[in-house]
């Protein structure tokens, strides 16, 4: 059985979740948007029910708790949290997928090791020790919305971005492709 077919219930149980949840609008109520150009938005991450709880490294070489397993995807639908010229808050809205999707070489990491290697060269150790990072860090990362009350990023703000408008493809019916759905299926 394919992995769409086997998580296509509960993918669309958290997307509709996601989108219900009026928590992460309240979250950013305090933060107003001045540029016209930006939309303010936070990727859906579907974790399957079947996912587990392990020990990873952070960015600062500790080790904290997080859900892993190996079907974890972040995927293109993100939330509006703000008001902007053509979006409202709540919206659904899709990006290309090839800018979420994926892991890359971490570039600090890889000139850290290059510096190792190199003779009469220090080696300054990066702050993000991350061998691997979500392609989406690395094509956003000047787009990456840390909230100004915490101290280091966590999780929520590796997925929350105020993205230029031109990289939202489209806005989603939500609703709409449910009603069709059901028909359908």
């Amino acid at each position: 059985m394919s992995k769409n077919k086997s998580y296509g219930e509960q993918l669309l149980k958290g997307i509709v979740d996601f989108k219900n949840d009026k928590s992460i609008e309240e979250e950013y109520s305090t933060i107003q948007i001045t540029s016209q150009e930006g939309v303010l938005v936070r990727f859906f991450k579907f974790i399957p029910k079947k996912a587990s709880e392990i020990l990873i490294p952070d960015m600062h070489g500790n080790h904290v708790k997080e859900i892993g397993f190996l079907d974890t995807v972040l995927t293109p639908i993100a939330k509006v949290l703000k008001d902007s010229e053509d979006h409202k808050a709540g919206d659904l809205v899709i990006v290309p997928f090839e800018r979420v999707q994926g892991e890359m070489n971490n570039p600090e990491w890889q000139l850290f090791e290059q510096a190792l290697q190199a003779k009469g060269v220090e080696a300054i150790e990066p702050e993000d020790k991350r061998r691997k990072i979500p392609i989406i860090e690395a094509m956003w990362r000047d787009y990456m919305f840390v909230r100004p009350w915490i101290y280091t990023p966590e999780d929520s703000d590796r997925i929350t971005y105020l993205l230029p408008k031109y990289e939202i493809k489209t806005k989603w019916d939500l609703e709409a492709f449910l009603k069709t759905s059901k028909k359908g299926g």
